[in-house]
């Protein structure tokens, strides 16, 4: 008896084997095997595609995302073509297979995950392919974040007596700078913050913000009545990083420069023994609040959480009038607390009685309460009625 002939392999059948078998062999970590299989399909995957097989090497992880591609597998093609850019940054099939939107998610995710030299090598090769603004602003900030860390591990222990402590300020903008010299800088201008910290040690304002912003912050005479205690020193920002505007794949560009100057300031407030504090440019502060933090560091808490309600409102001006001391403003807790609760957004009140109301995209807040064994924070996200 004859059986009939079979019909022949599809190419997609042979594809779909060879990743089972690829993806096989990588869960085993046997790569030999894994590189050879991927051999094996070679010349079916690159049949047409001058491109691929010019290439003097397939990288194992684009060779399979390019396979997964081939048969309608998308999502595992992006996935390997990710995996194959994060084991070789310069490798070009896998910058072909990956869209834009993923490539920013993978540098992004390998940025959180504190791999910056490979996420900058992966937008330096993306940028060279393609002069597109956002890779660029991701290589700039790089950059930027690189020659901040390396400055910051450069700093020395203070040699004089008591615990230096570091203020980080990020700034740019007239109307933050305008603010910062209005309301926040006088507030820690008053008796129990800077000049009681500077009594018990070095103070630094590492401020980082753009060129002509730091020129209006030498020239101002608050600065220069706070210059008596602290000693200021400033960073610019690189303009361009700050020109660029948010997409959908980078919705918060400025946060990016933030999150960089304060992780730099964060390594200096390390490499030289401080205490460190990252001070809200728009921020009213209480008198005693930065004296009253470093008593509880001094008495061996590890951290302190601080807060500040935001020097805003048509009121602000009337409630500090009668504060101020020539460049200070002294405003004592229970004031500030009350003038913070008297003033709340009428929506934010509204959100504490109705707390299943739909989301409107607000920031997190947290609310600080101190208890015999230290601090409780409780965070939440406001819900606002439409």
């Amino acid at each position: 008896m004859n059986l009939p002939d079979l019909p022949p392999q599809r190419p997609g059948d042979a594809i779909a084997a060879a990743i089972a078998a690829i993806e096989g062999h990588i869960a085993d970590s046997d790569w030999k095997a894994a590189a050879a299989a991927l051999a094996a399909i070679k010349p079916v995957i690159e049949s047409g595609i001058a491109f691929v097989r010019d290439l003097p090497h397939l990288n194992l992880y684009s060779g399979l995302a390019l396979a997964c591609k081939m048969i309608g597998r998308q999502g595992d093609s992006r996935n390997h073509a990710a995996r194959a850019l994060i084991t070789d940054p310069a490798d070009l099939l896998g910058h072909a297979l990956l869209p834009h939107p993923e490539l920013i998610h993978v540098g992004r995710q390998l940025v959180h995950h504190q791999q910056f030299d490979v996420a900058k090598r992966i937008f330096d090769a993306a940028l060279s392919i393609s002069a597109n603004e956002e890779y660029a602003f991701y290589a700039d900030i790089f950059d930027y974040q690189k020659s901040l860390k390396a400055e910051a591990k450069q700093v020395k222990v203070s040699a004089n007596s008591g615990r230096p402590t570091i203020l980080n300020i990020v700034i740019w903008g007239d109307a933050f700078v305008a603010k910062f010299l209005r309301y926040t800088l006088p507030s820690l201008l008053a008796a129990q913050n800077l000049p009681a910290l500077a009594a018990s040690g070095d103070v630094t304002f590492d401020i980082h913000s753009t060129q002509a912003d730091i020129a209006v912050l030498r020239q101002s005479c608050v600065v220069q009545a706070a210059e008596r205690f602290a000693t200021f020193t400033y960073t610019e920002i690189p303009e361009r990083s700050l020109r660029f505007k948010r997409s959908e794949s980078t919705p918060d560009p400025d946060r990016l420069c933030v999150s960089g100057a304060q992780y730099a300031t964060a390594i200096k407030a390390r490499h030289s023994g401080a205490d460190l504090s990252f001070i809200d440019c728009g921020g009213l502060y209480a008198n005693g609040f930065l004296r009253g933090a470093k008593h509880h560091l001094e008495d061996g808490y590890k951290a302190v959480a601080v807060m500040s309600p935001r020097a805003s409102g048509r009121n602000v001006d009337a409630f500090v009038q009668d504060k101020k001391d020539r460049f200070a403003i002294e405003v004592d807790t229970a004031a500030l607390v009350a003038y913070a609760t008297g003033n709340l957004n009428k929506q934010l009140l509204n959100s504490f009685m109705r707390p299943n109301g739909p989301p409107v995209y607000q920031d997190p807040l947290a609310a600080l309460f101190k208890i015999p064994a230290g601090f409780i924070v409780h965070s939440f996200q406001p819900t606002f009625p439409r």
